[in-house]
């Protein structure tokens, strides 16, 4: 089993090396020591092999060796330093060893040397000589100089002492093992923040080389010190060769050392070409302490930036492609409205095709989607095209899609269709009556094959849809018309569903009115204006149905705060003059008895649903007796329009 403690390298004379070694015995658990005895350049040459194969993670040295390696590594080194103290203790053991009086040492040291030991040197009154040396040979020759100026005993780390003892002079070594110990500690610090960092790194480079987008990192002199493989896929080379290489001769089209300059924006998009590809290349500058270090660069193919835009495109379609309404959202309590949410909601439990007929503006999407929300297929997709809205050509990409190519400005990749996009969910075709004949064929083909074929495309796509269609028309005269294929209506009439229009449910136009106007700005209508509203349409036809209601509503609500609660009859025909206009329609002769009839009922019915359903206040508002309004509420054959409070 490999070992997980820290390896340092000792590169340094023997003796240091020994001084360290005696000091990482008590450290034996937390560190393996590798003695390496080289000199200078020996030394640069062997620290760089142990790197290269990984074999090291920190270094201890001294002296020149260690101003070397720390020159020209990028690696820890650790030195072993002396201190104040371990240079006073060495001058008292160089003092004794001196044959001279006063005590004649020369201390030479690699590092310049404070001044203030001279003082020192007077204190202990020893003659002290400094010098510093460059190299092996300098040492000696600073060594016999010094000697023929009569020192006897010399200070310094290991070149110096061969130096003196080659002439046979005493020398006291410099470092001290309290010395090796502080390098050993630091190294090992050094060493075990190293592994930390390298363990980030290493994480971080895995997590990049799993990008789909190509990475490249450079430094200042534009060389690349970092690759991932989609990159170097992009270049087509190893990501070993692409190290330390110049990017610029790479990627010639993109204005590398403009990101280098200072003060260059922090993010730079670009459009290249790298050999056949178009591509999107974002330049990130790195800096340090305000220095420009370096810069990122991650580039994708513009066909996959293309691609994915689609996707979002597609997705955001999905997330819109969803029904928002519910049948409770079908305002009205009259026996009309409460059979069609009952039947509305059994039908949404069979998994059949559903035809909604019923004029423009009834609801009939809304009810579409009531179906959909209470359906086994409620958390998929719901799916809703006018049919009318569409040009014939159109109409058939957006719901069959089609293939790249198809046609001139045909999207790359293709584009699926409403079909393929409602999958397991569901089909809204709103105004199906009036799809041409040649989109009925297709729609036909898919409803009995379940599945679509793009325009253009050759292979057919399986599809799990449910449809309900809804139209305005009736589709029996358009069939014996030959505007409408039989074989396609029965199809689409799996279950059948007829919209009342409002004319047919006018006991549900209060509390419309009430819904309409909360839903637009959370605040009724006044009372005064309501009730003549009231009053005026109870006779209307409403050929817009509850489409054309909610235009009223809207233009009242937006003068009603500044109409007082008097408003008289000349306002509201100014603000909704079609339901005067109508109203005023010269009518057949034999008609004109019912007409007035009907019309008085409508509007004894409207005061009296503005009463709360009161029947003694209603008749005093009117001005006849209880009685009479009674009468004339019980037509033959008929039940009044709003439910008679009992009175007490």
């Amino acid at each position: 089993m490999a070992s997980n403690r820290p390896r340092l390298c000792v590169l340094a004379f023997p003796r240091l090396a020994q001084l360290v070694a005696e000091a990482a015995q008590a450290l034996d658990d937390q560190v393996e020591l590798v003695i390496e005895n080289r000199r200078f350049s020996d030394a640069l040459a062997q620290a760089q092999a142990l790197i290269e194969r990984g074999a090291v993670d920190g270094f201890i040295s001294a002296g020149a060796n260690g101003a070397l390696l720390r020159r020209q590594l990028d690696y820890p080194v650790a030195l072993v330093q002396v201190s104040g103290f371990d240079i006073m203790a060495a001058l008292v053991q160089a003092a004794r060893l001196s044959k001279c009086s006063p005590p004649r040492i020369g201390l030479i040291t690699f590092e310049t040397v404070s001044s203030e030991l001279g003082e020192l040197s007077q204190w202990l009154r020893v003659d002290l000589q400094l010098a510093r040396y460059d190299d092996a040979g300098h040492a000696r020759s600073l060594v016999q100089r010094m000697q023929a100026e009569g020192v006897d005993v010399f200070i310094g780390p290991s070149l110096v002492s061969e130096a003196a003892e080659a002439l046979g002079l005493p020398c006291v070594f410099l470092y001290t093992p309290e010395a090796a110990r502080r390098a050993l500690d630091e190294a090992l610090a050094a060493a075990r923040v190293r592994a930390v960092e390298q363990a980030r790194r290493q994480q971080l480079a895995d997590i990049i080389s799993q990008l789909h987008d190509g990475v490249l990192a450079f430094d200042s002199t534009q060389r690349i010190w970092l690759a991932n493989r989609a990159m170097s896929e992009l270049l087509a080379l190893p990501e070993s060769e692409l190290l330390q290489r110049p990017v610029a001769p790479l990627l010639p089209d993109l204005d590398i050392a403009s990101v280098l300059k200072p003060g260059a924006p922090a993010a730079r998009r670009r459009v290249f070409t790298l050999g056949t590809q178009r591509m999107i290349g974002n330049l990130i500058p790195l800096d340090e302490g305000g220095v420009r270090t370096g810069a990122v660069l991650t580039v994708q193919a513009a066909s996959s930036v293309e691609r994915a835009g689609r996707d979002l495109q597609r997705h955001a379609r999905n997330q819109a492609a969803r029904a928002r309404h519910s049948l409770a959202d079908l305002v009205g309590n009259s026996h009309p409205m409460q059979s069609l949410r009952a039947l509305a909601a059994r039908f949404a439990t069979l998994d059949l095709s559903v035809l909604i007929e019923g004029e423009s503006g009834t609801g009939k999407e809304l009810i579409a989607q009531g179906i959909h929300q209470l359906s086994p297929r409620s958390k998929e997709a719901f799916v809703a095209i006018n049919c009318a809205a569409m040009p014939e050509t159109l109409l058939e990409s957006e719901l069959f899609g089609y293939e790249e190519g198809a046609f001139t400005g045909a999207l790359r990749g293709g584009k699926a269709g409403l079909f393929e996009t409602a999958h397991r969910g569901t089909v809204f075709l709103d105004e199906i009556g009036d799809m041409s004949a040649a989109l009925q064929v297709r729609l036909l083909r898919v409803l009995q094959e379940r599945e679509v074929l793009r325009v253009g495309g050759r292979e057919p796509i399986p599809i799990d849809v449910r449809i309900i269609a809804a139209t305005h028309r009736k589709l029996p005269e358009q069939i014996r018309a030959g505007h409408f294929r039989q074989d396609l209506f029965y199809r689409i009439n799996g279950l059948a569903l007829q919209v009342p229009p409002l004319r047919s449910r006018r006991e549900d136009l209060p509390q419309l009115i009430t819904h309409l106007a909360q839903r637009r700005t959370g605040t009724p209508l006044p009372t005064a204006l309501r009730q003549q509203f009231l009053t005026a349409c109870a006779t209307y036809a409403w050929p817009g149905n509850v489409r054309e209601l909610e235009n009223m509503v809207e233009r009242l609500q937006a003068v009603a705060s500044d109409l007082s609660d008097e408003a008289s009859d000349e306002v509201l025909r100014l603000l909704l003059p079609e339901l005067f206009a109508r109203s005023e329609e010269p009518l057949p002769s034999h008609d004109l008895a019912s007409t007035r009839a009907r019309n008085e009922r409508a509007h004894l019915n409207a005061v009296l649903q503005a009463c709360g359903g009161n029947l003694q206040a209603a008749a005093k508002q009117l001005g006849i007796s209880r009685t009479t309004l009674w009468r004339k509420l019980r037509m033959p054959g008929e039940e009044p329009l709003c439910q008679i409070t009992p009175q007490v």
